[in-house]
């Protein structure tokens, strides 16, 4: 398991890196594919992803980069579009475009993030295929988001117990709130949109 999620983590890294630049456009400042200390909250594009949307990034009275509090399911990148609906914050909640690519990337393969159809060009098993893995679950959602949380972060090594990154607790409590029964209906309507 260990490994795997290494292996994911390195790829992620640099896949990363190409997701959240524009089409036709390049990152100012660039960021490396294979360096991490110049993300997080010390650049732009990654620190607005990383923002909590109940603050504005560009807006520097409201916000301290550095310090921002850890707020689990209010980080700007797990939203579709970036976008936050205060009167309903399940709107778009782990549907981001980030997630989804970062998903086929890891479980199905790197090629079928640029296939429009999802198929891919891998003339091996998928992740999934390999585990028997039919649907999107709960821990796979989570799991991908705490990926990409590290992907976009500055943090340099992926462990259960950095304090920094807190990889362990994110995960921890997004599983938590999924597996709310109170957040029953909203949950399944979130799996059936990752399914279909």
């Amino acid at each position: 398991m260990g490994s795997a999620r290494s292996d994911d983590t390195k790829s992620l890294k640099a896949a990363v890196v190409d997701w959240i630049t524009p089409t036709n456009e390049v990152l100012s400042p660039l960021l490396q594919r294979n360096i991490k200390s110049d993300r997080g909250y010390f650049h732009p594009r990654t620190g607005e992803l990383l923002c909590p949307v109940n603050l504005d990034w560009n807006d520097h009275k409201s916000v301290i980069r550095r310090t921002l509090p850890t707020v689990i399911c209010g980080l700007r990148f797990l939203f579709r579009n970036y976008e936050y609906n205060p009167a309903d914050p399940w709107d778009g909640l782990l549907r981001s475009g980030l997630l989804v690519k970062a998903f086929k990337h890891v479980f199905t393969s790197p090629s079928s993030v640029y296939n429009g159809d999802g198929s891919s060009k891998s003339t091996k098993s998928s992740n999934a295929r390999i585990h028997g893995m039919t649907s999107v679950t709960i821990p796979s959602i989570a799991y991908i988001a705490t990926q990409v949380r590290f992907a976009l972060g500055s943090g340099t090594t992926f462990s259960r117990t950095d304090k920094a990154t807190d990889s362990e607790y994110f995960y921890e409590l997004l599983i938590e709130v999924l597996e709310d029964p109170d957040e029953y209906a909203e949950v399944s309507d979130l799996l059936k949109w990752w399914n279909q």
